[in-house]
This record gives structure tokens, sequence and C-alpha cells, in this order.
């Protein structure tokens, strides 16, 4: 794992982005980040060997039947518990006490959080998040962010067996989970990749189709940057009206140096800028 903040850090110092992010934004994305940092290396040393990891299929992980095995409930429980507290020191006005109390009886809550997370099943998110008084939103960002080191431990351990060459779908082959930005390396014809929101996986995608439902009518596919951002754009999909936030890479830059988890975060003007053409996120 790359390190987030020391990569936001420089970000900021030397993008001249430091405007887009408050004090106490940029704060709370450092602490999340060295929470996830703790964690990945706790999850690194399970096993990560149950039955609904499928190394030699794609995705990886087999979200219907996934169940946490008892070793790894406590220290996942652990997580949750520790991820609540950053969460509730830096937004005090949050009440997350249902959701601590929800996963705190057993690993059955959890896993049927996780499934619907993967599946993307909103309709069962929308109602965990009401039984934790949570929005949706916010629901959906503390799961997200507890278990990404968890999927990203699974990610480093199988991630090389991929076989990207037999793989082009619009999710990952990983985890199974939607891609949040995409980066093409190199000059007009560079390749396109796409980074997991989940696991921080990224694998080879075509040029020619949306990343969010597949489409490859180029009558409906197009692209759009913000002034004054020459290194990014936003790829957007009439048919879906679906967009994705890209990082164009010059021929010369090193793709290894770009965090397109922090750059995420990062490009809220690009995001800001789709909405209001109407396009959404995944």
């Amino acid at each position: 794992m790359r390190d987030h903040r020391d990569y936001l850090d420089r970000a900021l110092q030397n993008s001249g982005r430091d405007g887009l992010l408050k004090k106490d934004s940029v704060e709370f994305y450092r602490s999340i980040y060295a929470y996830q940092a703790e964690r990945l290396d706790v999850y690194g040393r399970l096993a990560l060997d149950a039955g609904w990891i499928r190394p030699a299929a794609m995705p990886i992980i087999d979200s219907e039947s996934l169940t946490i095995a008892p070793e790894e409930y406590p220290p996942l429980s652990e997580g949750m518990g520790m991820l609540l507290d950053t969460l509730s020191e830096m937004h005090a006005g949050m009440n997350f006490d249902r959701l601590r109390e929800s996963f705190s009886g057993g690993s059955a809550p959890m896993e049927r959080a996780v499934r619907a997370l993967l599946a993307r099943d909103f309709e069962t998110l929308s109602a965990q998040a009401g039984a934790s008084g949570l929005g949706v939103e916010e629901y959906i960002f503390a799961l997200v962010n507890w278990l990404k080191p968890f999927f990203m431990a699974l990610a480093e351990k199988f991630g090389a067996l991929v076989r990207q060459d037999e793989w082009m779908e619009a999710h990952c082959p990983v985890c199974g989970y939607y891609p949040d930005m995409a980066r093409i390396v190199g000059a007009k014809d560079g390749r396109r990749f796409l980074h997991c929101a989940l696991c921080e996986y990224e694998w080879h995608y075509k040029r020619i189709g949306c990343p969010v439902c597949g489409n490859e009518n180029t009558e409906k596919l197009g692209y759009f940057a913000v002034e004054g951002e020459t290194a990014y754009r936003v790829d957007y999909c009439d048919e879906c009206r679906g967009y994705i936030k890209t990082v164009q890479l010059g021929k010369f830059h090193e793709p290894e140096n770009c965090d397109l988890t922090v750059e995420n975060i990062l490009t809220v003007d690009l995001d800001s800028a789709a909405m209001k053409k109407g396009y959404a996120r995944p």
C-alpha cells in the first residue's frame, strides 16, 4: 500500500490545489488513511483462505457466499470500533451508537452489510442505514472505509493472479466492486486503467466503453475538461448518465506515482461539474 498521507501532503504542496480542501478535511482524510494503513497491517496477517475466495476465478471474491471466519471477526469488529471513534471525533454531531451496537453481536450483521455493499444492493443498504440511524451515504462511507483495508489485503495477496488479458469488465476482477477513477497512460492511444473504489486494485479497460454500464456506442460517449485542469477530465455516458473522473498521465510520467485514491478527493471540482450537467457516479 502506498502512503496516502504522504501523497496527499505532497499533492497539496506542489500542485496548487490546496484551496480545494479545508484544513479540517485534510486532517480528516489523514486520520482515515492512518487508520487504513494500521488495519491493512492487521488484516494482512490473516490466513485469508476461506471458500468464498476463488484464486482461479474472476472476480476472485464470491460475494454471494461470503462469510466472516471466527478468526476474522475480532479484528474486523475492532476495526469498525476504531473507525467509528475516528468518525465521531471528526464529526461530533453524528451518532454511531446504533451502528456500533449492531456490529457487536456477532458476524451475521457484518456479513449482510458486506454482501449488500458488494452487490450494490441499495434497497438493502438503505434499510440497514435507517436501522443504524444514518443516512445511506454516511452508512456506505462508513462501510467502505471500514472494509477497504480488509479487501486491500485480499488484493495484495491475490491480485497478481488476475488474468488481465481475459478481463475487460467495468467492475473489479478482485472484489467485484465499481471503479472510482481512471487513468490513461501515455500519448493519445495510451492504455486506460480503472481503479477499484474498495480494494484499490487497478485493471486494464477498453478505451472506448463506459466504465459504468459498458456501453460502446461512441455517439453516447464523450468527455469534457474543467478550465485550467489539463491533466484531468470527466468521461461521461449518455446511455446510463454515469461518469468517471480520469487522470491523463504524460508519456514520461510514472503511473505508480499517481495515487488515484487521493486524486479522487482532490478532484471534487470535477464531480461538481459533472453533476451540474446531470451525470452521476455509480
